[in-house]
């Protein structure tokens, strides 16, 4: 049930996108090879009061918290730094909160002023944890468990502003049984060591970084759950940030279909109506989702589901946008970026293959 505190959310939060549609909208910055104005969107955000509601402060998010931020991401579908603001709010404050709920840092997230980022992905295994080179390791003699950290990782979204990094490391205090037991670390981005180079990656610049991990030093009080065990808290957390995707994908789908210049468009009508009644299953199915997820019931096979399905729904829609405006629509039109927002959201939290993996296992 949608309560009347999440409907005056909507509306606070339309009224606010509207007003900085400006700073939101425009690929500026991406034609003319400028750095993307994450941080002044957020800040921005975060100074209305939006973000407050979707980060809070407690271990578990409420049904109606979740609801906030599914009002949040579906507004802001048509905007390209929509992404860089649910990876702000579902990934790295969400980490941060979901363990550390009393850290002050979250106080400046919801401000706007504080980017932690996730950084799990490698240049040459990808999100293969058995093949992952970017290595803790203990100092040698040092009394206060201080550890060097030593890798690389790509693709690592909202990177290039970020204030500081959650690495996913292998975690060599284990010895010979390290291979298996990965860690998740805090790492300021202002740690001697560390170096982010913003990517050019499937037509956008500067949204996504590479980086470099040289002999950072760190201690305890870096790490983010228990030694050991990375994989279980990602796992976890990838159970909310597919549903969340599936949210944005599910309304990008749905703004294309409501672009002004389709209304007057014969011949297509029976393919842009069977794609509008899949965006209506697809967000149902989003919706229930996140309210089995304040119940602790959402499973991994329900949240790949739902990223699976979104992620194929927006490419099959922007797909059939293009054919229906032609080429005059990629040249001049949001198809084109939509097209390559695709490619980008299918590989966040696990590519295709990976959530088709985990849903064969589940069934087994």
């Amino acid at each position: 049930m949608v309560t009347a505190d999440v409907l005056a959310y909507r509306r606070e939060v339309t009224a606010t996108v509207d007003r900085l549609s400006g700073l939101l909208g425009p690929d500026t910055w991406d034609c003319a090879r400028r750095q993307p104005p994450v941080r002044q969107a957020l800040a921005a955000l975060g100074e209305a009061g939006l973000l407050t509601p979707v980060i809070p402060s407690s271990r578990k998010r409420s049904a109606e918290s979740l609801a906030y931020s599914a009002v949040l991401h579906e507004t802001l579908a048509p905007y390209p730094l929509g992404a860089a603001v649910l990876t702000h709010v579902e990934v790295g404050s969400r980490l941060i909160a979901a363990h550390l709920p009393s850290e002050p840092v979250l106080e400046l997230a919801r401000r706007g002023r504080h980017l932690p980022a996730l950084a799990v992905t490698e240049p040459a295994g990808g999100l293969d944890f058995d093949a992952m080179s970017t290595t803790l390791t203990p100092v040698s003699g040092a009394s206060n468990g201080a550890f060097e950290i030593d890798g690389e990782k790509w693709f690592c979204s909202n990177s290039p502003f970020a204030d500081e990094l959650i690495v996913l490391t292998r975690d060599g205090r284990f010895g010979p049984d390290s291979a298996g037991r990965h860690t998740l670390v805090r790492v300021p981005r202002e740690a001697p060591g560390v170096t982010v180079e913003a990517l050019n990656t499937f037509g956008h610049r500067g949204l996504t970084g590479h980086v470099r991990l040289d002999g950072v030093l760190l201690d305890e009080r870096s790490l983010l759950g228990t030694p050991g065990g990375g994989l279980v808290v990602l796992m976890r957390h990838w159970v909310h940030e597919r549903v969340m995707l599936a949210v944005r994908m599910t309304a990008m789908a749905d703004w294309l279909l409501s672009l002004p210049e389709l209304a007057a468009v014969r011949g297509h009508e029976t393919v842009l109506t069977d794609l509008a009644m899949e965006v209506t299953q697809e967000r149902a199915a989003y919706h229930r989702a996140w309210r089995r997820m304040a119940a602790d019931a959402c499973d991994i096979r329900e949240a790949a589901g739902c990223k699976l399905r979104a992620g194929r729904l927006l490419r099959r829609t922007a797909d059939a946008v293009l054919l229906v405006q032609g080429l005059a629509g990629a040249d001049t039109g949001p198809v084109d970026r939509v097209l390559r927002d695709a490619l980008g959201l299918a590989l966040a939290g696990g590519s295709e293959e990976a959530l088709l993996m985990q849903i064969a296992r589940s069934l087994t």
